[in-house]
């Protein structure tokens, strides 16, 4: 049987989009960022995760400017309301957490 896959929510299409913007960011982000300067290795993991929360937050900021350009609303992105209220919290310490680890490494 063929299961039907519900169409994603504007949050989590986002949610997915900044997931991958991460991981570009840190990986590709920290390659380029390596060519021209040299970096210690303690500090690598620092660095390749304020490189990952800086290309998550330029995505972000791309699209919101596309959206507004093409006239469409912004998006309203609060946790769809089934979610459990402990995994929208899980969801705002995490990112509480990155920014975190990114400007206090």
């Amino acid at each position: 049987m063929i299961a039907r896959i519900r169409a994603w929510t504007p949050f989590e299409q986002i949610l997915a989009v900044m997931a991958v913007s991460f991981v570009v960011g840190a990986v590709g982000g920290g390659w380029i960022f390596e060519q021209f300067h040299r970096i210690p290795p303690e500090a690598v993991v620092g660095v390749r995760g304020s490189l990952a929360l800086s290309f998550c937050s330029f995505v972000a900021f791309v699209l919101s400017v596309y959206r507004i350009l093409r006239g469409d609303a912004p998006l309203d992105l609060h946790p769809p309301p089934d979610w459990n209220p402990v995994v929208a919290m899980l969801l705002a310490i995490g990112i509480g957490g990155l920014i975190g680890i990114s400007i206090f490494r």
